[in-house]
């Protein structure tokens, strides 16, 4: 069948279906017509999507085992399933409306064209999804945008919040589409429509599900008097985490402000945990990384590291461009100290980990922050078995690497569970060079830092996929 349209059946955090009213009255899934620029049908999605309702999801299901499609005449659509956390619709093109919707209530709506397909359509959770890579899915991936584009940081975001609690005239700009912010902006709804003469009651979900609610509790207490909570923050499991961390003042962190006719517009900048996440996923796919931005990347402590390592480094405050080791080489141990600055910073400790594995240099690794950070070479060793891990405490551990030809004794296939944010992202970066199936679950952790799968992985991403449990 050769399709004249494609659309999007776009799912939120609360399970529910996107429908939109169109300008003659009736109601449907966005969509829209092929045009020459697209190179897809699913490129044809994705833009429509973008130009009725800006938006750009978190992901698809695979797009070649999960679609529908519906005939009107020699109208022919298609229609894939995607995923996202960002409920916030802004409606263009004309529309009149929109509306989130229980699948089973979306026959019920009047001029609904899609009926046919609904009787197929099941509730789907983030719970529900894994990301599969498949053995030699494609056998080379190349490079084919040197353009490396970095999301808004969730951590400078949870800082800025507070500030819409405090000052009506505060628009933030350049939201991350992540599960904190998700929970974040649920709060903030919440706490507008609350009465100041009751106590505030955060749910367990908002607590256990975004550590950065941290950030906003003072703003909710001196807005609502009186709150409760079910328990302390967390997220995730490296472990309790000092809060002074989150009591210093920021300093020079890069935020952009704009005041207009009154209103003061706060950009939130870039993330650099995304930056270096990108950085190692390109060192390793392609030996080289090269990035270039208008604002400033405060990376001099990590390139510093990363030169002591062997990489050519050519940077200034806006530019960088690593070139790895053509070949590996025996070279001493280094010695990696993550923790507050001026220490390499503890988000980025597995991410190093998994590149200083790949290239075999030999390190000294302690962390002052995160208890449980060292949890990643629990599923490593399953990739490489290289390594000779030999843990001096509970904070300090040394890795080396032995000569071996054997090949690692496993079945065909793979699972592992994504254990935090960045084990996360180290984990899928490190499945790149391994031929075998892999599947991973507990998606909540990697959409908790990461907008897309694309963040990490860049091109490589062709070689995974979205699949229902």
């Amino acid at each position: 069948m050769e399709y004249t349209s494609a659309g999007v059946i776009l799912i939120n955090m609360n399970s529910k279906v996107l429908i939109v009213q169109y300008p003659e009255g009736h109601w449907g899934f966005p969509k829209g017509y092929k045009e020459t620029e697209d190179k897809s049908l699913v490129d044809t999605a994705k833009r429509e999507l973008k130009e009725e309702i800006d938006i750009s999801p978190n992901f698809f299901l695979d797009t070649n085992r999960y679609q529908f499609n519906e005939s009107y005449g020699k109208k022919k659509i298609i229609y894939f399933i995607a995923f996202t956390i960002n409920s916030n619709i802004n409606l263009c093109n004309g529309l009149n409306s929109y509306k989130w919707v229980d699948i089973e209530d979306l026959d019920k709506f009047p001029g609904f064209l899609s009926k046919q397909i609904v009787r197929k359509l099941v509730e789907l959770k983030l719970d529900d999804i894994t990301i599969v890579k498949k053995v030699n899915l494609k056998d080379n991936i190349t490079k084919t945008n040197e353009k490396v584009d970095i999301p808004p940081s969730k951590h400078a975001y949870s800082r800025l919040v507070p500030l819409e609690l405090i000052n009506d005239n505060i628009k933030i700009e350049n939201i991350p589409n992540t599960i904190d912010s998700y929970y974040l902006n649920n709060l903030l709804n919440r706490v507008n429509k609350h009465c100041s003469n009751e106590c505030f009651f955060i749910d367990d979900d908002e607590i256990s599900n975004c550590w950065s609610m941290v950030n906003i509790l003072p703003a909710v207490v001196w807005k609502v008097g009186k709150v409760y909570l079910p328990g302390k923050p967390s997220g995730c499991s490296i472990g309790k985490r000092p809060m002074n961390l989150y009591l210093k003042i920021m300093k020079d962190f890069g935020f952009e402000i704009t005041e207009n006719n009154g209103v003061l517009s706060v950009r939130v900048p870039f993330d650099r945990n995304v930056l270096v996440t990108r950085m190692v996923s390109d060192l390793i796919s392609y030996g080289k990384f090269e990035w270039l931005n208008e604002e400033q990347h405060y990376l001099e402590e990590l390139l510093l590291f990363l030169k002591k390592c062997g990489f050519e480094i050519y940077s200034d405050d806006y530019r960088i461009k690593i070139v790895a080791l053509d070949k590996v080489v025996d070279q001493e141990r280094v010695v990696l100290n993550c923790g507050h600055f001026p220490k390499i910073c503890s988000d980025w400790q597995p991410l190093l980990v998994i590149l200083l594995c790949h290239y075999l240099i030999p390190f000294e690794l302690s962390d002052d922050v995160f208890e449980n950070r060292f949890q990643i070479f629990s599923q490593l060793v399953y990739l490489n078995n290289n390594i000779v891990l030999n843990k001096k405490s509970s904070n300090k551990i040394v890795i080396d690497y032995c000569d071996t030809t054997e090949k690692i004794t496993t079945s065909s296939n793979l699972e592992f569970k994504l254990l935090n944010i960045r084990d996360a992202a180290a984990i899928l970066i490190a499945s790149h060079q391994s031929k075998l199936n892999i599947e991973f679950s507990n998606l909540l952790q990697l959409f908790r830092g990461y907008e897309t799968l694309e963040n990490v992985l860049g091109e490589k991403v062709e070689l995974y996929s979205y699949e229902k449990q």
